[in-house]
């Protein structure tokens, strides 16, 4: 594939390319700063790890996105929190936060996934 971004695009890209040299034929970037300096081992092993899970979400569907009980996905908006909101907080974020799911009892998030 070719790239081209500018600004943040083109740190992304930049990332994307280190991450998977296999597929990036060219790569263009304008007005970057520079991209981040880390660790490259563990950077693009990381990177790769998170653009697939990020993909992967472009895949759900109301028929297979993660279905909950109410219950479990309070905890996990409390533990998604690590302690900083109190149980009724999280309740009333779920209020507009979450969906009753085709499986009765469940629940799921209705915010994008990708958004995370």
């Amino acid at each position: 594939i070719k790239l081209m971004g500018h600004s943040l695009g083109g740190a992304i890209s930049f990332l994307y390319a280190a991450s998977y040299p296999d597929e990036v034929e060219l790569l263009i970037s304008l007005d970057i700063a520079s991209p981040t300096v880390k660790n490259v081992t563990k950077s693009v092993e990381s990177t790769g790890a998170a653009i697939d899970k990020f993909l992967s979400y472009e895949k759900l569907t109301l028929d297979n996105v993660p279905c909950y009980e109410y219950t479990e996905m309070i905890d996990l908006v409390m533990d998604a929190y690590r302690g900083e909101i109190t149980r009724e907080s999280a309740e009333t974020l779920m209020k507009r936060g979450m969906q009753p799911a085709p499986i009765p009892g469940k629940h799921y998030f209705s915010r994008d996934p990708r958004l995370k």
